[in-house]
Order: structure tokens, then sequence, then C-alpha cells
């Protein structure tokens, strides 16, 4: 894409700020108003005359919430090719995500970064206005040391045309509300649950509910008692502990009335208290790594618990493209969430699916279960590898059908976003969690494009229907270009 390039006949490329499956953000001069904008890029959009009113109806809304902690939307629009774009304010600095890379805080600057954002979510629920996808990636610290929340309206858009399949969740695993599985509206206590959740991973230095998929880690929050930060923080004050619990309680109604509450409770638990940093053992423990399997759902008769696990098994085949739509954070993608800790690769596997031109499918053996972790990750690279070597066709075999719709099932746009994909480094490829039928790969890659370098770090899923070939889908990866 070109620096002349021009968004709506309005908003001039600068540059490509960061890109993902489903968006793109590129800093933009709105050439009427001459001012720096954001601009969140979706494709995939379904834009009828009926959207298009909603959208501009929700631009308005969000247009009129002004506050010094909330990132402006300016506009909601569709380009030539029926994309969806955002306009925001343009903030220079970098995540929350970034800050906390570093380790946990200390209680006073933990609550110093809060405090704002909690201010900012009392103004829009007020004005009946929820969040739903609040992270530490969509919390921006500015070089000015103004803290801002940003993304807000993205999700509510994003279903507005569809980029959403019907039934996905919208939000980020470790920081969603049980209630977010549902189909009834969500309310301001989803975004204190996510508040509680960033503040316990700020003072922890791990999350909160270490699981990967949308189901894990509900099924933690609804059958799993909240996680008391005093375990992984010795010498917290009991009350700092109880707050962030009831933040965090499945119950909407026992959570605090309100994200400032939330915060004013933690401030005065904290308040003249010696609290010491976490045990190293703790700063080191990677919470996915950590984290064991989720048992399998029991068996009941209840028939409202057979319709919350027939919700979840849904959600989990969907909600892999909700997590790339929101998951890029903020308005600025340079801002990176932590990356994965750098380590020596896996024994190289040496099956088929680790060239570009070969099959995904596993091969045959007596002993399923190693050659299965095997080809998992080897798909995983032969997916990348492929696209780096110009076979399009090949990688698009291995994409399943959550990658496919995060490209809008178009081939053509598939093939035009990774046509600038030259090579590819695999720094770490592990699976960190595995069934029958599913695996999390954890990955760290260095890509070199023909205008850029993209440094990635999260995790995908492979999914396989019976003794089917691996097939890829999105899940949390974040990326970074230079």
């Amino acid at each position: 894409m070109s620096r002349a390039t021009v968004f709506a006949g309005r908003y001039r490329v600068v540059r490509r700020l960061g890109a993902g499956g489903t968006a793109a953000v590129f800093l933009a001069r709105d050439v009427r108003l001459d001012r720096d904008v954001a601009v969140k890029r979706l494709h995939g959009a379904e834009v009828t005359s009926e959207t298009a009113q909603r959208l501009q109806n929700e631009a308005r809304v969000m247009a009129s919430l002004h506050h010094p902690n909330l990132v402006t939307v300016y506009d909601m629009l569709t380009d030539e090719d029926d994309d969806l774009l955002l306009a925001m304010e343009y903030v220079h600095g970098e995540t929350l995500a970034d800050v906390l890379a570093g380790g946990p805080l200390e209680p006073e600057r933990a609550l110093e970064l809060l405090e704002p954002v909690a201010s900012a979510l009392d103004h829009v629920h007020a004005r009946g206005v929820v969040h739903r996808d609040l992270k530490p990636s969509n919390i921006l610290v500015g070089t000015d040391g103004r803290i801002k929340a940003a993304d807000l309206g993205l999700a509510t858009a994003a279903e507005i045309t569809k980029i959403t399949p019907p039934g996905t969740i919208v939000g980020t695993p470790a920081y969603m509300a049980p209630e977010q599985a549902g189909t009834a509206p969500c309310s301001a206590a989803v975004d204190v649950y996510a508040l509680a959740s960033i503040a316990f991973q700020a003072l922890s230095g791990v999350l909160p509910r270490p699981g990967g998929t949308v189901l894990a880690v509900l099924h933690q929050a609804t059958r799993q008692p909240p996680p008391d930060l005093r375990d992984r923080r010795p010498g917290t004050p009991g009350a700092a502990a109880e707050a962030l619990m009831r933040g965090m309680s499945a119950d909407p109604e026992r959570r605090q009335s309100s994200a400032s509450r939330l915060v004013e409770e933690l401030a005065k638990a904290f308040r003249n208290a010696a609290v010491p940093r976490p045990p190293e053992a703790v700063l080191e423990r990677s919470p996915l790594r950590d984290a064991a399997p989720p048992p399998p759902p029991r068996r009941s008769p209840d028939r409202r618990r057979a319709r919350l696990l027939a919700v979840l098994a849904l959600a989990t085949a969907v909600a892999a493209l909700a997590a790339v739509v929101l998951a890029l954070g903020g308005n600025e993608p340079e801002r990176r969430e932590p990356r994965a800790a750098a380590s020596a690769e896996p024994e190289r596997e040496r099956t088929p699916t680790e060239e570009p031109a070969a099959s995904a499918t596993p091969q045959a053996t007596s002993s399923p279960a190693a050659p299965r972790e095997l080809s998992a990750t080897a798909t995983v690279r032969a997916f990348y590898r492929r696209a780096a070597a110009g076979d399009y066709r090949g990688a698009w075999r291995l994409a399943g059908p959550g990658m496919r719709a995060a490209f809008g099932n178009s081939f053509a746009k598939f093939e035009a976003d990774l046509s600038s994909l030259e090579r590819i480094e695999f720094e770490r490829v592990k699976v960190t969690q595995r069934d029958d039928a599913s695996a999390t790969v954890e990955l760290s890659t260095v890509a070199t494009h023909e205008d850029r370098v993209d440094r990635c770090s999260g995790t995908l899923r492979t999914v396989r229907d019976g003794d089917g070939p691996w097939l890829v889908e999105p899940a949390g990866l974040q990326c970074t270009s230079s």
C-alpha cells in the first residue's frame, strides 16, 4: 500500500502501524480537518442500507463520548471495498501490555494506571455504553503520561456489519466475564470484571485465569472461585484480595457497582501497607504453561447446564474469529503485547508438513499421541512457509473455517494480504494444550515482508475433524511492524 492511499476520500495513509488476520491499522492524515488519526480497517464487513444507518447511529454515540481518559472515535464508515473503517484519535506511546511485560507493578503504580481507566468506564457506563473487550493492549499509556482506554465501539461495529459471525463471543478470554457466553446484552458489570482481572495481572504478574481458550477460561470462572492475590503475592492486605475476588465473581450482582468503586476499594486497602513483590518463582512462571488442561464437562440432566455447555461448545468453534478481530489492541499495534520468552525451538519435526509444498496430513503411526503434537506445530510452520514461498493455494488448504472467515472466505483477499511475505523465522513453536480434536500452539515469529518486518507472538489453534489433517485457526496472535 503506497503513501498516496486515501481511505474514503478523506484519510491519507502515512504508514501502516500493524496488521492481523482481519484488520490493519494505519496512521493517516485527515485531509479535511488537517490532523493525524489512527484508522483501523476491518475486512469482511457486510454493509446494507440498514447496517449503514446503524453504523452512523453508533458513530454519533461514540463521537459524543468525550473524556480525557478515553480514545475518541471520530467516525465509522466503509470504503470502496466495503471494508469497515474506524477513524480514531492517534495516541503516541505504549500499551499497558508493554508495561506489564516488565513484571508486576507496585500497588501505587498500578492504581495510577487503573484509576483513569475506571473514570473513563464510569463515564461511558453512565451513558449506556459497555466496552466489552477491555484488556491491557486496549489501555494506552501516552508519552505525555496520559492514560486512555481504546477500541470503544469496535465490538459493536464488528457485530453490526457481521464481521463476527452470529453467536460469536466478543472479547478476549483472559478478561471475559462468564455472562459474555450468553445471548443477553452485556451490562457494565463485564467491564468491572475485566478491570479486576487486569488489576490482578498488574499486581501479580500472571493472568487470573490461565486457560488459553474461551471454553477453558469460562469453565474456570463458572466452576472455580476467583483467584486470591495473596496466593501469588504474599503480604497483600486481605481487603485488597477480597476486593479483586468480588470484582471477578461469576455473579455480576456481587461485583462492585462501578469501576471506580473497585479502584477505591483497592486504594483504601493498600493505603499505608507495605506489600512485598511476588517471589521470583511466581514471576518466572508462564500462565499458559502452568495451566493444567481443564477437566471435561460433567454430564448432567439439568437442562440449564446442558444449554450452557452447548453455548460454550459453540463458542469454542467460533470465538477465534472474534479474538482476531479484537486482538490487535488499541489504535497502535506497534505497542506490542508481552512477547513469549525466547527459548530454543523444540526438536525439529521431519514430517511432510514441514516443507512448503507438502501435504498437511499427519503420518500414520502406532503411537498417535506424540505425532499429533508434532503435526500440529509442523502444520503451523507449513502454513506460513507455504505463503512465504508463494504457494498460497497450499497455505489456504491448511486454513481452518475460522481462519478463512477472518479473510472473508475470500482466497483473493488471503493471497493479497500475504503477497508481501518473503521469509519467516520461527523463534518458538510449542504446543501448550491439546486434546484429540484441537491443540493450542504458542509461537513467536519474525516475518520479513517487502516493506516491513513483523514480529508476532501469541497463540494459534490447530483443529482436526476425525482422522483428517490439522488445520490452522486464529486465536490470540499479536504483531508489531518495523
